[in-house]
């Protein structure tokens, strides 16, 4: 990659900047931002779909040139394409941020995130003083609905102001699970054809988000073997099919020609370019330009050149339906541009202010025009848009004036539109953060300082990618790995809370508690009140076996959150453990309330699922067995290939002493999950429980490749072969590799006696010996 210049940010000069929709010169030819493919190309006036239905879809993580309406030729879209064909076709749609919450509710508001408060994707809440297009139409006798697939866009973020409904049901119940808090298109666009029908003869506004593209990227059958090498296309093209078939609803219901159709994306990806490989942190167009299509009824595909951005879409939508803007938004109607008749050009704000929130360092904001994008930062950057699509050649040394007056007109938008009256980031609970955190998105604030905000993210890039890796890791359960890449950052970087909270969870479940929970100490004394590292301690203890203390670390979350679903159940079965069966009622009925409703109100077959495994663990806790068993049934006829249900019900039969069929549902698992590390061990354990050596030689080897080095498979691996009486070598290699991690297993070194004796080696095998009797 080629490399770009960088230099400080650029001077500020005084005066020329106008209002935002018309931060630009004026336009020599206003019809130059249209190409007209038609001379019968249709024009609009406000209230040309007076009455009309508005359907708004949001995909996710998509971005403009991989889609084939922009040129793209390595994927297939026919469900976009075929709306294309009669659509308005925007080729410089610019987001306001690279993240899913502030970028919705820049679209839902019209406002840009300086305005509407929302920067980040955690801990921020849409004010109730700031108006929604959902709340606008409601009040105009629109029913309202929104369909959303992922947790960052939950209800509890505010965005859900002025829906009728809100399809946003996430089991709060399990330990973070990406199936549990995103949903494949299939199921979100079912439930929209649901609602449609009720609706079709009255006026509505549906909003409709996929998150498929969102990585990882691990799209069904056929599109992940037709799109191995590109997965990410394989999302594109799955998405695709949800989206033809709602329009395909559409059509059916007699509404395609009385409803306002938008499809846009939120952000983009970066797939590696600038050293980005998601999203979030950099303003580059691989992030901040999206797609943008509007099918009026009636239309014909035109194709629009200038900027347009994601706060103009609300006031579009009210222009059409006849509706005057809302007095807040920063957006303008598009309906001049589409007309050719704009005398100005637009320029689109977009900030990210990810490197401050999650690492200290400094903010990225940017002006994109129809030339130049310019991004500030320690190290500013300009970069020419026609010449330099790939945006390698920094310009910020050639073009210096240019630099200083889109960074006065960056500054002027900044000084106009912030609001100050709006509260700001709340404080997070820690199912909340740890929900967000496995979609990908870290979810500690690290507090600034004036040193640490002159840090350009640029120069970082290798402790975000460590971080970022470290939390995939710890989510696979792949702690080793998860420490080698964190604590070097807890060392350089100590004000991060993510490495040490990482950090900490790995040494917890490498059962090196009291390391664990110094890393843990370490969060809290930082940030005192971090309540996934008040809950983390909580299980640490648990696992010690130290439940007063594990009691009084989960009673600090609910003071945090008093309904705290999990806190709940976990607090349920640890007070089974102290014998105290008067409060784990207690809290066993405060967790079951929402689940007995849910499976009330619930018909979806995934939904009802997971509230289904969601009542077994809470009643296997309870040692209600025979309900455990019989929920998990019925969540395995809903869907006999989710992950966990066959592992969970494989629990309950070894309490019930149905050890042949535990051993079933233990194999299903490895073929429905075969990452499920634990289902191996299990496994194994029973299989050599059952004096079947060689089958458990079998899990404990698969085990080992799967995570290599993992103590628990290393010793039990070496106590299979000593009992096979084989490959006594390897045994004491395997033993050895284990006691590194888990130095206190006495039974290994007792292990490790076995075999040496076996071998001959008798004063290394008193040498074990003697450590297994240490005291």
């Amino acid at each position: 990659m080629a490399k770009k210049k960088a230099k400080g940010p650029a001077k500020r000069r005084v005066g020329s900047w106008v209002a935002i929709a018309g931060l630009a010169v004026v336009a020599a030819v206003a019809v130059s931002y249209v190409l007209f493919d038609r001379f019968d190309a249709p024009r609009y006036a406000a209230g040309s779909l007076k009455d009309g239905n508005v359907l708004l879809i949001t995909m996710d993580t998509t971005r403009a040139d991989h889609l084939p309406v922009y040129g793209y030729e390595n994927v297939d879209t026919p469900g976009l394409d075929r709306l294309a064909a009669s659509s308005l076709i925007f080729e410089n749609a610019i987001a306001h941020v690279p993240l899913t919450l502030p970028s919705h509710t820049s679209i839902l508001t019209g406002q840009l995130p300086i305005s509407h408060g929302i920067r980040d994707n955690e801990g921020f809440v849409v004010d109730s003083k700031v108006a929604t297009l959902a709340s606008i139409l409601k009040s105009k006798g629109y029913a309202t609905a929104a369909f959303v697939s992922a947790f960052v866009l939950d209800s509890r973020w505010g965005l859900n102001q002025g829906f009728d409904s809100y399809f946003d049901h996430f089991n709060p119940y399990r330990e973070v699970n990406r199936d549990d808090i995103q949903r494949k298109a299939e199921e979100t666009e079912t439930e929209v054809e649901r609602w449609l029908p009720a609706h079709k003869d009255g006026r509505f506004f549906c909003w409709v988000h996929f998150y498929d593209p969102h990585d990882p990227y691990d799209p069904p059958e056929p599109y992940a073997s037709r799109y191995a090498s590109n997965r990410y296309d394989g999302e594109i093209a799955y998405m695709d099919q949800y989206i033809g078939k709602l329009l395909a609803k559409l059509e059916e219901l007699g509404l395609s020609d009385r409803t306002l159709v938008i499809v846009t994306g939120d952000h983009g990806e970066g797939l590696g370019e600038h050293d980005e490989p998601t999203h979030g942190m950099f303003l580059y167009s691989t992030t901040t330009q999206v797609p943008l299509l509007i099918r009026v009824p009636g239309g014909k595909q035109r194709r629009i050149r200038g900027i347009v951005r994601h706060i103009d879409l609300a006031p579009t939508i009210l222009d059409f339906l006849g509706f005057p803007a809302g007095g807040d938004m920063q957006g303008a109607s598009l309906i001049p541009m589409i007309n050719g008749t704009e005398a100005t050009h637009r320029t689109a704000y977009s900030e990210s202010l990810y490197a401050e929130h999650h690492y200290g360092w400094s903010p990225l904001k940017s002006l994109t025009t129809d030339r130049h994008e310019f991004i500030e930062s320690p190290k500013s950057e300009l970069f020419d848009r026609l010449k330099d699509k790939a945006q390698l050649h920094n310009l910020i040394d050639e073009k210096e004036s240019l630099a200083s007056d889109l960074g006065d007109q960056l500054h002027a938008i900044v000084d106009r539109y912030t609001r100050k009256d709006l509260e700001g980031p709340r404080k997070m609970d820690a199912d909340t953060e740890a929900k967000l955190r496995s979609l990908g998105y870290l979810g500690s604030p690290v507090p600034s300082t004036p040193d640490s905000l002159k840090t350009d993210p640029k120069d970082k890039l290798k402790v975000v990618d460590d971080v970022k890796a470290g939390a995939a890791s710890l989510a696979q359960k792949d702690f080793q790995s998860a420490l080698r890449l964190v604590v070097p950052v807890t060392q350089s970087d100590p004000n991060i809370l993510d490495a040490h909270l990482i950090a900490g969870s790995a040494l917890a479940n490498l059962r090196q508690y009291d390391k664990g929970l110094d890393e843990l100490f370490k969060v809290l004394a930082i940030q005192p009140d971090h309540t996934m590292a008040l809950a983390t301690i909580g299980t640490t203890y648990e696992s010690m076996g130290n439940l007063k203390e594990a009691e009084r670390w989960y009673l600090k979350v609910l003071d945090v959150e008093k309904d705290h679903a999990y806190t709940l159940v976990k607090l349920a079965n640890l007070y089974r453990r102290m014998n105290e069966p008067a409060k784990a009622d207690a809290y066993y009925a405060r967790a079951m309330k929402p689940v007995e409703t849910g499976l009330q109100t619930t018909e979806e077959a995934k939904a009802r699922s997971r509230t289904y495994a969601a009542s077994a663990e809470m009643n296997f806790g309870a040692g209600r067995y025979a309900d455990a068993e019989r929920d998990l049934e019925a969540a395995i006829e809903l869907t006999p290939q989710g992950p966990d249900l066959h592992f969970n019900l494989a629990q309950v039969l070894e309490k019930t002493g149905d050890i042949p069929n535990a051993i079933l549902n233990y194999q299903q698992e490895t073929v429905v999950a075969p990452g499920n590390l634990n289902a191996y061990l299990n496994l194994g354990l029973l299989q050599l429980q059952g004096g079947n050596v060689e089958a458990a030689i079998a899990c404990f080897r698969t085990l080992l490749k799967l995570q290599p080095g993992e103590p628990r498979a290393s010793l039990l691996l070496a106590e299979s072969l000593n009992l096979a009486n084989t490959d006594l070598d390897e045994a004491v290699q395997l033993t050895r590799q284990g006691l590194k991690q888990l130095p206190d297993h006495k039974r290994g070194y007792a292990l490790l006696s076995e075999l040496y004796t076996k071998l001959g080696r008798n004063k290394e095998a008193a040498e074990a010996s003697a450590m297994a009797g240490r005291p």
